[in-house]
C-alpha cells in the first residue's frame, strides 16, 4: 500500500497541472480584442504548473488567434514598456486609446501565495501566469523586433497542448467562406 501511494503521488499532482482550456479557477488562457489586429493574451497557471508551460499556452493561444483573424504573423509586446506601447498603437488598424488598466499589461509574472496549512510550516506557492500584447500581421514586417510564424507555433507548441490548430483554423475559416 505504501508503494502505490508513493507511486501514485506524483500521477495525481500531474493531473493538477492546468491544461490548455478557457480560464477557470485551476487557470488556463483568455483573451481580450483591443483592436482588429491586436489582442491581450493572458494565460494563468496554478501552483503544479510551470513557468514554461504557462508561456507555451500564451504562445499558442497568440498562434490560434491570428490563424483566426485570417493572419498568419504575430509579435508579443509589453505594455509596461513605452516603446513597444507606441509600436501597439502604431501597428493597429484602427484607431484605439489604451487605458490605465490596459498599460499595465507585463510580460511573465508570478502571483505568490503564502499558504498556513500548519501553523509551524509555511508553504510558498508561485502561481505563473504571462500577460502579452498580440500584434498580428499578414505578411513578416520590418524593423518591428522578434515577429512569429503563427503556422510554426502551431506545429511545435500545438502537440504538448493535443491542439490542432492549423485544422481548427482551417475550419473556422471554411466555415466564414
Amino acid at each position: 500500500m505504501r508503494v502505490f501511494s508513493i507511486l501514485a503521488l506524483p500521477m495525481l499532482c500531474a493531473a493538477c497541472v492546468t491544461g490548455y482550456h478557457q480560464s477557470s479557477l485551476v487557470g488556463g488562457y483568455s483573451d481580450l480584442q483591443i483592436a482588429r489586429n491586436v489582442y491581450q493574451v493572458t494565460a494563468r497557471g496554478n501552483g503544479y504548473t510551470s513557468a514554461s508551460r504557462v508561456q507555451d499556452m500564451a504562445l499558442l493561444r497568440s498562434a490560434e488567434l491570428t490563424l483566426e483573424n485570417g493572419y498568419r504573423y504575430f509579435g508579443l509586446a509589453d505594455a509596461n514598456d513605452p516603446i513597444a506601447a507606441q509600436a501597439i498603437a502604431a501597428a493597429q488598424d484602427e484607431a484605439f486609446t489604451p487605458s490605465d488598466e490596459e498599460m499595465t499589461v507585463g510580460n511573465l509574472n508570478t502571483t505568490n501565495s503564502e499558504i498556513d496549512l500548519n501553523p509551524h510550516v509555511m508553504y510558498h506557492v508561485a502561481r505563473p501566469n504571462v500577460d502579452n500584447f498580440v500584434v498580428m500581421y499578414r505578411e513578416p514586417p520590418t524593423g518591428v523586433g522578434i515577429v512569429l510564424d503563427a503556422l510554426e507555433i502551431c506545429a511545435t507548441v500545438g502537440p504538448r497542448f493535443e491542439v490542432d490548430c492549423l485544422a481548427d483554423s482551417a475550419t473556422s475559416n471554411a466555415q466564414e467562406n
